[in-house]
């Protein structure tokens, strides 16, 4: 679906969003091609990837600085020229190779949820984006708000989300974005009503407190977060997220 439409049609509480987080590797690896079409064919609404530099500035999928938990190689991404961070593969299934944004864009996976680990690569993601015709089919996640002024200033309209480290929640809100994601465990009544005042999006990252991973609710956390008024989920396993929807319904 187009990205304005789906967002509009979220915003008036047609649904909530269904993001796959890490691409959704509820079957196959993080950040894989094929992880993220699974999700899709699964509900998702957008996937979410995370991007960092290569030393030679190619925009990489990883969400971790060193690939030693994902790859089995301890090397940091940003030591990594692009065709040595091309030539690892998923240590959980080595058929299942690394790849750059450019692989995702090349295959039309879309919307994009875009986290954005590094305030550097901002400039490079956005030329990158525009050059492939795909600002309008993204939202940028970001944790800094000297991205937040980069992004406004490069075009008008382009969606932004709040990954608002700890301590910065009120400075966020009180920002040009357009959604704040909350942990699960920050979703405290006095936190949504902050950014509800603040005329933001509530967006959920689910799990990751009491031993489970984040995207990996346990079915009494995600029962709590389905029954808040929320705008979007980030989670692994969308047959489990439709799952729990059914027996909140």
């Amino acid at each position: 679906m187009y990205l304005p439409l789906l967002l509009n049609q979220a915003r008036r509480g047609v649904f909530m969003l269904k993001i796959a987080h890490r691409s959704g590797p509820s079957v196959y690896p993080e950040q894989t091609i094929r992880s993220a079409k699974f999700a899709q064919k699964n509900g998702a609404d957008m996937v979410e990837i995370d991007v960092r530099f290569t030393k030679d500035k190619q925009i990489a999928i990883t969400h971790d600085k060193n690939v030693n938990r994902v790859f089995g190689v301890d090397r940091e991404v940003s030591d990594m020229t692009a065709e040595e961070f091309l030539a690892l593969r998923h240590k959980k299934n080595r058929e299942y190779p690394a790849h750059l944004l450019t692989d995702y864009l090349a295959c039309g996976i879309a919307p994009l949820l875009l986290h954005i680990k590094e305030p550097e690569v901002v400039p490079a993601l956005l030329a990158c984006l525009d050059e492939h015709d795909y600002l309008d089919k993204v939202v940028f996640g970001v944790q800094s708000l000297e991205s937040v002024s980069i992004i406004r200033k490069y075009r008008e309209g382009l969606k932004i989300l709040a990954f608002a480290p700890n301590g910065t929640l009120a400075d966020f809100a009180k920002s040009d974005v357009d959604y704040i994601r909350l942990w699960e465990k920050w979703l405290t009544e006095e936190n949504m009503e902050l950014i509800r005042s603040c005329g933001k999006e509530l967006w959920v990252m689910s799990g990751n407190y009491d031993g489970f991973d984040a995207g990996e609710p346990p079915e009494e956390g995600l029962s709590f977060v389905l029954s808040q008024e929320i705008d979007a989920i980030l989670i692994n396993d969308m047959e489990y997220l439709h799952t729990m929807m059914g027996q909140e319904a």
